[in-house]
C-alpha cells in the first residue's frame, strides 16, 4: 500500500507556519455605559413587609443548654481537588526541572484509535526559549512502523508530527499516553501560557477521518 498518507500528517503540522493563534481584540469597542446594562430583578416587598434588618431578634437563654460541649477542632484539612482532563485531549503538564530547564510533556488522553496526529504548540518566545525535543514512539518503530517529525518553525512555534507507515494501521492511546518532552530555558523570570495553536492540530484515523479533540494549554512560572 502506497506511504504518502503519513505525509498528509506532515503537511499539516508545516502548513501556514507564520500564521498564528492570538485574536486582537477590536481597538474601537468601548465597555458598555452603566445605563446600558440591564438593572439586577427587584422582586419588591409587599405594603406592610418590614424592612430587612429593622425586626428585633430575641434569643430565650433558657432555650440554650450550658452542657453542651465544644466541638473538638481538630487540624485544618486542606482539599486539592484533582484536575478534569477529558477523552480526547490533549494536554501541556509542566514536569518540573532538569538542571536550568523547565520540563513540559505533551499528554494524549484516551483516544479510540488514531493513525496519525499533528500539533502546534506555541509560546511567549521573550520568556521561553525552545532548548530541546524528544518525541515518544508511541505508533512503533521509527523508520520501520512509524514516522516522526519536529520542526521549531520559528521562535515560539513548534511542529510536532506522528503517523504510522502504511494507511491501514491505527491504534489507540488509552489513559494517560505521553507524545513527548518539551524542554525551555528561561529568558525572563515571568510567569508563562503554553499552549495549542488548535487550527494547526489534527488528529486522524486510519480512514483519514478527523477526531474531534480538546486541547489545553498550561502556566509555568520559572
Amino acid at each position: 500500500m502506497t506511504r504518502w498518507l503519513p505525509w498528509t500528517i506532515l503537511a499539516l503540522a508545516w502548513a501556514a507556519c507564520d500564521s498564528g493563534g492570538v485574536v486582537p481584540r477590536d481597538a474601537g469597542a468601548v465597555d458598555p455605559a452603566p445605563s446600558d446594562i440591564a438593572p439586577a430583578f427587584d422582586p419588591g416587598l409587599p405594603e406592610d413587609a418590614e424592612e430587612p434588618g429593622t425586626a428585633e431578634t430575641v434569643v430565650d437563654d433558657a432555650a440554650i443548654p450550658e452542657d453542651v460541649p465544644s466541638p473538638d477542632v481538630g487540624p485544618e484539612v486542606t482539599i486539592h481537588p484533582r484536575p478534569y482532563f477529558p477523552a480526547r485531549s490533549f494536554r501541556l503538564e509542566p514536569a518540573g526541572r532538569e538542571g536550568d530547564a523547565l520540563v513540559v510533556h505533551v499528554v494524549a488522553r484516551d483516544f479510540d484509535a488514531l493513525f496519525g496526529v499533528a500539533l502546534r504548540i506555541e509560546w511567549d518566545p521573550e520568556v521561553l526559549v525552545l532548548r530541546g525535543t524528544a518525541l515518544d514512539p508511541v505508533f512503533g518503530e521509527a523508520g520501520t512502523e512509524a514516522i516522526y517529525k519536529v520542526a521549531e518553525v520559528r521562535p515560539g512555534s513548534l511542529a510536532l508530527a506522528w503517523a504510522f507507515l502504511g494507511s491501514k494501521k491505527e491504534a489507540p492511546l488509552t489513559g494517560d499516553v505521553r507524545m513527548a518532552t518539551l524542554k525551555f530555558g528561561v529568558v525572563k523570570a515571568a510567569p508563562s501560557s503554553i499552549g495549542f495553536f488548535a487550527p494547526r492540530c489534527l488528529a486522524l484515523t486510519r480512514r483519514l477521518e478527523k477526531v474531534e479533540s480538546a486541547y489545553l494549554s498550561a502556566v509555568v512560572a520559572p
